[in-house]
């Protein structure tokens, strides 16, 4: 669920029958994904692409316009009680600024267990950094990419989805 802010406010992962990893909906302490202006003046339209669930929400400022595309990827034929049985849901988050510049704000807080745990989360910088991200609660025996390796496995998700990508995407 993405909010009119630019928010994730309820996902849960790796299945939607399994416990929230943002449940901000329910309590301001249980996680939330934001990504949006810095600029609070910043305006906002919400538009869903054609025979699709991927929403574009195209912000407007003073210096630009920035838009940001959420969309669940999910397995090929996956459909009802089926939905993430074979592969785990992704949300896949793509910012582009289209005109101008846009200073943005990005805000990352999981909150598993309903906000029970609180990950702790180390910061990395630069190309050469890359690597896990997340480290405790068991993160050692996880599955998990460094920042490389999660857009090399967003591609693949994004053109297994949709069979192709854009030259937009494909430049990005």
């Amino acid at each position: 669920m993405v909010t009119s802010a630019g928010s994730v406010d309820w996902l849960c992962l790796p299945r939607f029958d399994h416990p929230p990893v943002f449940a901000r909906l329910l309590d301001d302490d249980a996680g939330y994904f934001s990504i949006r202006p810095s600029d609070p003046a910043a305006r906002s339209t919400w538009t869903y692409r054609p025979a699709s669930l991927v929403l574009d929400t195209a912000w407007t400022t003073e210096s630009g316009t920035l838009v940001v595309t959420d969309a669940l990827a999910l397995g090929k034929d996956e459909r009802g009680h089926e939905l993430g049985r074979w592969s785990p849901g992704v949300l896949l988050r793509q910012v582009r600024c289209t005109e101008g510049s846009v200073s943005v704000d990005v805000e990352f807080s999981p909150r598993p267990e309903f906000g029970l745990i609180h990950p702790r989360l180390t910061q990395r910088s630069g190309a050469g950094a890359a690597g896990p991200v997340r480290v405790g609660n068991g993160a050692c025996r996880q599955h998990q990419l460094g920042v490389y390796g999660a857009v090399l496995d967003t591609a693949y998700t994004l053109r297994r989805q949709f069979g192709s990508l854009d030259e937009a995407t494909k430049g990005s």
